[in-house]
């Protein structure tokens, strides 16, 4: 087994296990949202006024997105 193998092999076995032990349906559908092919492109796209200004993610709404994919708290300022 190669090494990228083995640690996707142990990436989902720690993701399952955070699945299973998670303490309510909301926070185990939220992990396994993570696991969704390009569930994560979001953060890594470059922001771009190409197709308009109302395209860009505003840096509240991007905190907002940030805390709920790590699932802590939402900032309320």
């Amino acid at each position: 087994m190669s090494q990228k193998e083995s640690s996707l092999a142990r990436d989902s076995a720690i993701s399952d296990q955070l699945i299973s032990q998670a303490p309510n349906a909301r926070e185990r559908q939220r992990l396994r949202r993570l696991k969704c092919e390009h569930a994560g492109a979001w953060v890594s796209a470059v922001p771009s006024s190409i197709d308009g200004v109302d395209t860009i993610m505003k840096p509240r709404n991007f905190r907002v997105a940030v805390a709920v994919r790590l699932g802590v708290p939402v900032p309320s300022c």
